[in-house]
């Protein structure tokens, strides 16, 4: 996660908070109920990039943003940083 992307989505987080508030009780509610919540926030102002593939110029695979060539088995663009292919672990 870039720096930027950290900071949007803290900025989400913040507003979303100070708009609907907390709705558990942070004195007797317990650290599950707090965890759920959290994460259920954070799924809510996530987001996830999806590969947006390689597109075939004069039988060549190029990124569909710059348009340079990137080669078969690259999840990324090196010059502009576009996801290409889906990272699988």
């Amino acid at each position: 996660m870039k720096q930027i992307e950290k900071d949007k989505l803290i900025e989400t987080v913040q507003r979303k908070i100070e708009k609907r508030g907390i709705p558990i009780n942070v004195r007797t509610g317990g650290n599950v109920e707090a965890a759920e919540w959290v994460k259920k926030l954070l799924d809510e102002c996530a987001e996830v990039d999806e590969p947006s593939g390689v597109i075939d110029i004069d039988g060549k695979d190029k990124c569909p943003v710059c348009k340079h060539t990137v080669g078969t088995s690259g999840f990324y663009c090196k010059y502009c940083g576009n996801q290409l292919r889906a990272v699988i672990f």
